[in-house]
């Protein structure tokens, strides 16, 4: 009788064994199918961060390009009711508008006005002058 107990109990934990296998195994199943879903959706995260940081890379580049455009010093033209001032007015228009695109491409007043001979004070006011317009 002993012996038919303890065989009882062995097919008990058999079957016990058996049931947990079974439920391992599902368990199993279920986290590698949850690994690859979570590795494809960290996959499909990482590409569309990188598709926008590389849309933000362009767009700051375009507006770099915008910038860089905009700042560059545009020179000044003489007005077309120039033609009816007397030609001292005219090498003086020109003279200042020389002051001024020099100024705009960035040459230090200092030297304006060493190179036209006018005293840096006169490029100043002259500059001042066409600021206002």
């Amino acid at each position: 009788m002993v012996v038919l107990l303890e065989t009882l109990e062995i097919l008990k934990l058999k079957k016990r064994i058996a049931r947990l296998e079974t439920e391992t195994n599902k368990r199993l199943s279920i986290l590698e199918r949850n690994s690859e879903t979570l590795r494809s959706e960290v996959q499909r995260i990482r590409d569309s961060l990188l598709d926008r940081v590389t849309s933000i890379e362009n767009t700051l580049s375009e507006i770099l390009k915008h910038l860089e455009y905009s700042t560059q010093p545009k020179p000044v033209q003489l007005s077309e009711s120039s033609s009816e001032r007397s030609a001292s007015d005219l090498r003086r228009r020109a003279l200042e508008l020389k002051i001024v695109n020099m100024y705009r491409s960035g040459i230090p007043v200092k030297q304006i006005a060493r190179e036209v001979g006018l005293s840096r004070a006169t490029i100043y006011r002259i500059l001042r002058k066409y600021r206002a317009t």
